[in-house]
């Protein structure tokens, strides 16, 4: 028997900041991710690759072979918000949410799927950007 079966991993991050006190939304920015080797190595071994995501402060080329963020700031662990299991089209959804006393002052600029706390555990890495495409 042969089977031929074609896979296509798409990701994308949305952030959004709100305002703690009132709930207005402050800024929106997406990042859209490439999947790195690691991502692959571990859905080949049917390793877990996406239980944290992790942010950083850094910037620069983003390539398939990296197996941290530019600069790691930190971390958290991914809630499921929405798992839908169909064919051809599936979709998984997770997110995090940092406090107003967490990481206070900093500019995060890039993000990442993981599969660990540590900083050399991600799977996926993107530049966060506003809807204009730039860097933020």
């Amino acid at each position: 028997m042969h089977v031929n079966a074609g896979v296509n991993i798409h990701n994308r991050f949305d952030i959004v900041v709100t305002d703690a006190r009132t709930g207005e939304v402050k800024q929106k920015a997406v990042a859209k991710n490439i999947v790195l080797d690691t991502c692959f190595t571990r859905l080949v071994n049917f390793q877990t690759f996406f239980t944290h995501i992790h942010f950083g402060t850094g910037s620069g080329t983003i390539d398939p072979t990296r197996t941290t963020l530019f600069t790691w700031l930190g971390q958290k662990t991914a809630v499921d918000i929405e798992l839908i299991k169909d064919v051809p089209v599936a979709q998984w959804r997770r997110n995090i949410v940092l406090n107003p006393d967490e990481f206070v002052g900093s500019t995060l600029t890039e993000v990442g799927n993981a599969y660990g706390t540590a900083g050399s555990n991600i799977t996926t890495h993107a530049l966060i950007e506003d809807s204009e495409g730039n860097p933020i």
